[in-house]
């Protein structure tokens, strides 16, 4: 199961102090960081060291104050060789080489690799689809364990073995579609204990418990994550039953802390149910869930799912156009949020406020204010204790897109382009829907600036990435975009974009 970013940072910490105390090097350890977590060299390497890229520049400016640098700098050079980044000369690459004390070819080892074109390298074997299946080595804890993020490690390292005639991202693309469709079936459906409780508590033979709840919420972290890759149409399934499961559980349970709680896992997941819903185009049902599942949050007196439930309203209304409702939603949550007292409530209390203001377009400096709030937030939830699964995608990089969002309502391209890179730098790879919409915003901020040329390379990653996704506010970011290209009709740019989309079958 995916981590939040900060446990993520944590786990690479440990993982890069074992490797060092074993006597590693960091050009090795970057070479496992960059197969483990599917970033380029460059990335690797700042990530090996646990640097941010904000350490990286002010380590640069230390050591060559005539020549100072900023975490753009950086930024750009890990993009590369992305349209979005900056090729770095060698000249750069051998100061980054000195401060990550490492060689030069390390943090390009990632790029330009043509030995297949040797006539003497030897040719990997080609078969069907049960031998290319039955190439990787499936490690067994990657079996029982099902870290997601490890699997997909494994498959795009042994995709890389394939050989060069095979279009390997068409491959990947179907093996990814073909997975999503075999995780929604029965075969898969696990058989544990707790789901033998489950049904007797269902069959009336046992009182629901602790444990019995305990399930539903890991049930609830993995669909919120499942929604975020696969899709809402796929996840939609299991939240839905699992739902009817809780509410059968909840008619048999008085009204005391384990009643309580019941509660509030049944009205998380009409919260996701609506989520789910808002992401598959159907506004009036995602409404209808969300006010349902406020009201039984109330009951629960879950103040900070409240404050939650809340929060999506209003991004619900603010998206759907209608900003000022946006805004009394908002408000709201910003009153439950002062009562939770939580710094994950305050903060994403304050974001949707800075968003349905930025929407209103009139009030440019209450979503200033709001943005500074949730900074302050931000912060406080980064050096506080643990915070309840449910905001496990709420971080820095988060923060940023809300920023890049903000700017681009506003009528500020430049700052949104930036925050938009600082966010992507950041974001989880396994939140392909956060990415995926965060470089929507990157793409509108070049598009505004009056590049629509050099957007096109990123709507047509946009598209490519999005295939195999059931979320309808994708294709309407993606028919944005494209609508937003007209002037540009004309170019050589566009008219490969519009063959592109044809392709992955994102637009007409």
């Amino acid at each position: 199961m995916p981590t939040t970013a900060r446990s993520q940072r944590r786990q690479r910490a440990e993982l890069s102090a074992r490797m060092r105390a074993e006597g590693m090097p960091w050009h090795a350890i970057a070479a496992d960081f960059r197969s483990r977590y599917r970033v380029n060299a460059r990335v690797a390497m700042r990530l090996a060291h646990g640097w941010s890229q904000g350490d990286v520049a002010d380590r640069w400016t230390s050591c060559w104050p005539g020549d100072p640098k900023t975490l753009k700098h950086i930024s750009y050079w890990e993009q590369w060789p992305a349209p979005t980044g900056h090729e770095p000369s060698l000249h750069v690459l051998a100061r980054l080489a000195r401060l990550y004390e490492c060689h030069v070819g390390d943090l390009v080892a990632d790029v330009g690799d043509y030995r297949h074109a040797d006539s003497a390298e030897p040719a990997p074997a080609d078969g069907g689809v049960e031998l290319k299946l039955a190439g990787p080595a499936w490690p067994p804890s990657l079996v029982t364990e099902a870290d997601v993020t490890e699997l997909a490690q494994v498959v795009t390292m042994w995709g890389r073995q394939l050989s060069p005639n095979l279009d390997r991202r068409t491959l990947l693309f179907s093996l990814s579609s073909a997975f999503a469709l075999a995780a929604a079936a029965p075969v898969f459906e696990r058989i544990a204990d707790d789901q033998h409780r489950l049904a007797r508590v269902l069959d009336g033979k046992d009182r629901a418990d602790h444990g019995v709840l305990d399930h539903a919420q890991s049930v609830i972290a993995d669909c919120r994550r499942h929604g975020d890759t696969l899709g809402p149409a796929v996840t939609l399934q299991c939240v839905m039953a699992e739902r009817d499961v809780l509410d059968t559980i909840l008619r048999s349970l008085p009204p005391d802390h384990l009643g309580r709680r019941a509660k509030s896992a049944y009205a998380e997941l009409t919260q996701l149910a609506g989520w789910l819903m808002f992401n598959l185009g159907d506004y009036h049902a995602a409404g209808h869930y969300y006010d349902e599942a406020r009201t039984v949050a109330h009951e629960a007196q879950d103040t900070d799912l409240v404050t939650y439930v809340l929060c999506t309203m209003s991004h619900l209304a603010t998206w759907s156009g209608q900003p000022r409702v946006g805004i009394d939603h908002a408000v709201a949550a910003q009153t439950w949020a002062r009562r939770s007292a939580s710094p994950a409530a305050l903060a994403y209390a304050a974001d949707v406020t800075a968003r349905a203001y930025a929407a209103d377009g009139s009030q440019a400096s209450e979503c200033d204010q709001a943005l500074e709030l949730e900074a302050t937030a931000g912060t406080a939830m980064q050096a506080g204790p643990e915070v309840p699964d449910r905001w496990y995608f709420y971080d820095e990089s988060f923060r940023h897109g809300t920023k890049a969002e903000t700017s681009l309502l506003l009528g500020r391209p430049e700052a949104a382009l930036d925050a938009a890179r600082r966010s992507l730098a950041l974001i989880d790879p396994a939140n392909i829907h956060n990415r995926i919409m965060t470089q929507a915003l990157e793409a509108q901020a070049i598009i505004q600036q009056g590049d629509g040329a050099a957007a096109c390379p990123l709507i047509a990653e946009i598209a490519r990435t999005a295939v195999g996704s059931s979320s309808r506010r994708l294709d309407d970011q993606i028919s944005g975009l494209r609508r937003a290209l007209v002037p540009w009709n004309r170019t050589a740019a566009v008219r490969q974009l519009d063959e592109q989309l044809r392709l992955y079958a994102r637009v007409s």
